[in-house]
């Protein structure tokens, strides 16, 4: 096409006697003497020239104005647009129908239960959020109140837990997110004793934990400072509680989503140049999932993305 490229390392050395270093995703550092720069100085200097942050303020500002209930993942125009679908589109009727058949048969099961695996309770947590997604879906699209008391039995038996275990950070962060489609997506339906119970619930066993991790008061902040899968799941989690009460809640959740936000930089930073993920595709999903429905949710509650999806790589999911 024309073009003539040089690798700029060799360039910057042989054309002006430069120095560089490369950072391995996508930052190049050129300077007149050599650089002696720690991984994390490089991380930090890249993420604070590509990140669209915002303080502490603007996010206050911004919840100022969040959007209605609901704004976790989808607004109540994403699901009017999907039922009209369901009507003129093949493929989406079948997924629907499906969908609502799923949601038919989990209300035959018996509810959640505190169960830990392994000193885990991550697979109980799993099976709430998927729980209210597929409840959630059926009661918004049908608007028929025997999904709608299918989540919330499931959603009182878990609030009665008495924890989320917290010691394994994943189980409250899936946990929060299920709590918070449920609130979002049930919350036109819901009595202010459920609406409490949800959020008494989300706060003491979950958000009150990242809170103080925030704050810098957590027993432990590795799960929240990462830059592994755990960084998105449990950022992207918690955020989703968050994004959930933060017109009720604004300081407190202001703190909440502001924190997961400039976290979620440290693992974010890791897709650039390409998209990969150096745990292989299976916790690539595992960060994403979490990731993606956090920063969804974020732009359909502030309408903005936040300058993540412009980031280096993320062209490429």
């Amino acid at each position: 096409d024309g073009m003539f490229c040089l690798p700029l390392a060799e360039a910057a050395g042989v054309i002006d006697g430069l120095y560089t270093h490369d950072d391995m995703h996508g930052t190049v550092f050129v300077d007149d003497k050599p650089i002696d720069m720690s991984a994390a100085v490089m991380k930090e200097t890249s993420n604070y020239m590509f990140f669209d942050r915002k303080s502490q303020s603007d996010i206050l500002s911004m919840i100022s104005n969040i959007s209605a209930h609901p704004r976790i993942i989808a607004t109540a125009d994403d699901f009017a647009r999907v039922n009209s679908l369901v009507v003129t589109n093949a493929r989406m009727k079948n997924w629907h129908t499906k969908l609502i058949a799923k949601a038919n048969t989990e209300l035959t099961k018996p509810v959640v239960e505190y169960k830990l695996t392994n000193n885990k309770l991550l697979s109980v947590s799993h099976q709430t959020r998927e729980r209210m997604l597929i409840f959630g879906y059926a009661y918004r699209m049908t608007g028929d109140r025997k999904y709608l008391d299918g989540a919330m039995a499931n959603i009182e038996a878990a609030a009665a837990f008495p924890d989320w275990n917290e010691v394994h950070f994943l189980d409250p962060s899936e946990m929060s997110a299920a709590f918070a489609i449920a609130y979002d997506w049930l919350y036109d339906g819901l009595s202010a004793q459920q609406k409490n119970t949800i959020k008494t619930a989300l706060k003491e066993k979950a958000l009150d934990f990242a809170y103080d991790t925030y704050n810098g008061n957590g027993t432990s902040s590795w799960w929240a400072t990462n830059s592994l899968n755990w960084n998105g799941v449990c950022n992207g989690g918690i955020g989703l509680g968050a994004l959930a009460i933060a017109d009720e809640e604004p300081e407190y959740c202001g703190k909440i989503i502001y924190s997961a936000l400039r976290l979620m930089e440290n693992a974010w930073y890791m897709i650039a140049p390409d998209g990969a993920w150096e745990e292989s595709g299976g916790y690539w999903s595992y960060y994403t999932d979490y990731f993606s429905k956090f920063m969804a949710s974020a732009e359909k509650s502030f309408c903005t993305d936040l300058g993540f999806w412009k980031y280096r790589g993320a062209d490429t999911f």
